[in-house]
């Protein structure tokens, strides 16, 4: 197996912004709207979720590389923490994007 002349974290990155500049991040939300479909809903949140928690991590991954402070990506991670804890609470709770 041959491998990737990009790095996890470039190959990440330039996903991400693929995804922003595609405009597959926000496809599914518009296309939500005129389906009804709950299913799509419920992908379009995830979808915006990942894209939230991906951009915190580029941004503590960007600052960390371009000016050098070591401490942004843990920040980045902390900031990450109150989205993902009440993702999780929410779920525990049973509550879904399509009550």
């Amino acid at each position: 197996m041959e491998r990737s002349r990009q790095s996890d974290p470039i190959r990440t990155a330039d996903d991400d912004l693929n995804a922003w500049r595609g405009g597959s991040a926000t496809r599914p939300a518009r296309e939500t709207s005129r389906l009804g479909s709950g299913a799509l809903e419920a992908e379009a949140r995830q979808t915006r979720i990942y894209a939230y928690l991906s951009a915190i991590l580029l941004a503590g991954l960007g600052l960390n590389a371009w000016l050098g402070w070591w401490w942004a990506d843990p920040a980045a991670g902390l900031l990450m923490v109150p989205l993902i804890a009440w993702e999780g609470w929410e779920t525990v709770r049973g509550r879904t994007c399509c009550d």
